[in-house]
């Protein structure tokens, strides 16, 4: 599967060329190698205004500080972050960092599962975090003792979701579940529900298989323009295990909730 890459200065520069020469979308999309709904979601989401229209430069501005909004969450807090690295050193695992932070109720706190990811990222090899670990692995992997323990692959924790969702002030936010019947467990009324505007749609689906569900939310969703599906937030059932096809084919980020809280 193709990963969606963000466009480049040129290729917005480019874009803005050939807007001015009165090319259409197709047109731009076929030169730029890039699909239509890429160009559609560039124009929609990085144009100043009707009247300025659009600006590569200022384009690429508003992207980049998007972007830093939907950073892991060690990135957008300098503090925290700084914190987590000096405990490590101090021979704390990840484990125990991220438990006594909870015990705190600490505003700004992380899972250890963000806590390992950033020590197996770029930055955290750079410092070298993992020689602080009881094992010092270089790499993390099923050598480790490693498993999902929800069974859900690529897995981001509601904890470590960027904090403006929380407020419920930015459009495009949604949260997704599903609905049982009382006599059958297989057939259920998936719910997304759009959370500053609360707008709701409901899909029947005739299986919660993943491949049921994530199927019938994919083509629900494809419905709705991009600013409409920016992230989506679920419960932690199996039948969202497929979840990243959302985030590969929408450029939506997923998050789910912890266990027994949905």
């Amino acid at each position: 599967m193709k990963v969606y890459k963000q466009l480049s200065l040129d290729e917005r520069k480019e874009l803005y060329v050939m807007l001015k020469n009165g090319n259409d979308v197709n047109t731009i999309a076929k030169a730029l190698k890039r699909d239509k709904s890429t160009i559609n979601r560039e124009l929609e989401r990085n144009t100043v205004d009707g009247l300025v229209g659009y600006l590569p430069d200022e384009a690429h501005s508003l992207a980049k500080v998007r972007k830093a909004k939907h950073a892991p969450k060690l990135n957008r807090h300098p503090a925290l972050k700084e914190a987590v690295i000096e405990q490590l050193k101090d021979g704390w695992s990840p484990e125990v960092v991220a438990g006594r932070q909870k015990q705190k109720a600490s505003p700004d706190r992380v899972c250890h599962e963000t806590i390992y990811s950033f020590i197996y990222g770029d930055e955290g090899k750079e410092l070298g975090l993992f020689k602080y670990l009881l094992r010092a692995r270089p790499r993390r992997g099923l050598v480790c003792g490693r498993k999902p323990r929800s069974g859900i692959p690529e897995r981001v924790s509601i904890h470590d979701r960027p904090d403006h969702i929380a407020t419920r002030e930015e459009f495009g936010h949604l949260e997704g579940d599903l609905t049982f019947f009382t006599d059958n467990q297989s057939m259920n009324v998936g719910v997304v529900v759009e959370r500053k505007t609360r707008f709701t749609q409901l899909l029947l689906n005739q299986s919660k298989h993943t491949n049921v569900v994530i199927k019938g939310m994919f083509n629900k969703l494809a419905e709705l323009p991009p600013h409409a599906r920016k992230s989506m937030t679920l419960d932690n059932g199996l039948e969202f295990a497929k979840h990243t096809l959302l985030k590969r084919f929408m450029g939506m980020d997923t998050y789910f909730c912890d266990k027994h809280s949905p």
